[in-house]
């Protein structure tokens, strides 16, 4: 197995940290975070659809966001929501 390191950082120890923390497997992680791009991809159309005609699709784009974020951040009914960290370090 390739360990991936980023200035120092071992990718591989912060995978399975994350994936430990949210208790989800490789797999069940890799098809939820597919499946949400997908979504989000699909809403491209709907978002530009609703730039030219404003009346339409008022509240699909976050009413979608929303729920990913209740599925994501407060899947165990709590209301400490998930540090988004986009650094890789």
């Amino acid at each position: 197995m390739i360990f991936v390191q980023v200035e120092g950082k071992d990718l591989f120890g912060k995978s399975q940290k994350h994936l430990k923390d949210i208790n989800e497997t490789y797999g069940e992680h890799m098809v939820k975070a597919l499946g949400y791009a997908f979504t989000l991809q699909k809403l491209v159309p709907v978002l530009i659809i609703h730039s030219l005609i404003p009346a339409l699709f008022t509240c699909t784009a976050s009413n979608t966001m929303k729920g990913i974020l209740e599925d994501r951040c407060c899947s165990d009914n709590n209301d400490e929501q998930m540090e988004f960290d986009f650094d890789i370090d």
